[in-house]
């Protein structure tokens, strides 16, 4: 396979890593909104659309091994499709997160809150940008970015024992 062709289908792979990276963002940002609205409907939908985030990130991983099966990629390249099945696994849990947003919503029915959302939806969103500028700087190579967005993650993490307690 020429170079032309291999850069072509790893260019591919790290499409559909973007398009999986926003639908585990819509299944995350989707479930908030569900358990905000108390939407029983949505969160359904939410918990069947999970098994296409699922089918797209063993699609992703395929194509990552037959590429790496056929091309025997060198350094960087070898590297960029390690990091894309790392990538696509952890893209995978973001969606189950959103999913077990839409189960809890579920679980607790179409009555009132016992308070407003208040934290949740600010985790979710601080959660979401992080999540953008992370693929933002795989994407782009960013090796400044990459390394000041774990940074934030004291943020999500006060954020989530505020909720908790």
């Amino acid at each position: 396979m020429p170079r032309a062709t291999f850069e072509r289908e790893l260019h591919t792979i790290q499409d559909d890593l973007l398009l999986l990276g926003s639908m585990a963002q819509q299944a995350l940002a989707d479930s908030v909104e569900v358990l905000r609205n108390r939407d029983e409907e949505g969160a359904k939908r939410i918990i069947r659309g999970d098994q296409a985030i699922n089918e797209k990130r063993f699609a992703i991983e395929a194509d990552c091994l037959a590429l790496i099966a056929t091309q025997q990629p060198m350094a960087g390249d070898l590297r960029t499709l390690a990091a894309v099945l790392e990538i696509v696994t952890e893209l995978e849990r973001i969606g189950d997160y959103g999913k077990g947003i839409a189960r809890i919503s579920l679980l607790m029915g179409s009555g009132p809150l016992l308070k407003p959302l208040v934290d949740v939806p600010r985790m979710e969103q601080k959660a979401v940008d992080m999540l953008r500028r992370a693929l933002d700087a795989f994407i782009r190579r960013d090796v400044a970015l990459a390394r000041a967005i774990p940074l934030e993650d004291a943020e999500v993490d006060a954020l989530y024992n505020q909720i908790y307690r």
